[in-house]
């Protein structure tokens, strides 16, 4: 697909933060959404706070419309929702719709079998791990994932690891290659990029 698609396909779509309040928690309210957004063909998250739940959604207008309004009409009969804000936000570009607890159900999945995992990075419409290449352990890790979870990978990547990193370190160090991930603190700098050959 080029850009010129891409940009036509998202420009119909439309993404909205909504957090309810009330008694949302302990219900069945996350299993709830996620249903409710699976149905209507959107995207995004659902999770928990110590006050709230909060949903991130996109798609079509249409059905993020019905999507919030069902939210309240259909929700779950122990469910008591005190209220209901709704903002208009930009698109994230998820891929599907998650229940955020999902990440225990990884890093469980990592644990059980083995799996030592060296770099996390997590938004709003992905996961992203850093594993060692485990040619005994991390197939069958995969395997267990591929049964819940979109699984993509990449093998021969290297982590860099950058202690008190100057912009002339990073430079030097990372210098043409291929930079899959970055994270940088004040004092520390990382990058997940093509291997050295």
């Amino acid at each position: 697909m080029d850009h010129r698609a891409a940009r036509e396909e998202t420009s119909d779509l439309v993404a909205r933060y909504v957090e309810l309040t009330g008694i949302v928690q302990g219900v069945g309210f996350r299993p709830f959404v996620y249903n409710l957004a699976l149905g209507h063909g959107l995207r995004g998250w659902v999770r928990n706070t110590s006050a709230s739940v909060q949903v991130y959604v996109e798609g079509a207008p249409a059905q993020v419309d019905a999507f919030v309004g069902e939210l309240r009409s259909k929700a779950p009969p122990l469910a008591r929702i005190e209220s209901v804000t709704v903002q208009a936000c930009t698109l994230q570009g998820a891929e599907r719709f998650v229940i955020e607890e999902s990440l225990s159900k990884i890093f469980a999945i990592l644990y059980r079998h083995r799996v030592k995992v060296n770099l996390v990075q997590n938004s709003a419409i992905s996961f992203t791990i850093c594993v060692d290449d485990e040619h005994l352990r991390l197939p069958g890790a995969i395997e267990e994932l591929q049964k819940t979870f979109t699984v993509r990978f990449n093998s021969n990547l290297e982590l860099l690891t950058i202690r008190h990193y100057t912009s002339h370190v990073v430079d030097e160090m990372v210098g043409e290659r291929i930079v899959y991930l970055q994270q940088r603190t004040r004092s520390n700098a990382r990058f997940i990029m093509d291997a050295r050959l």
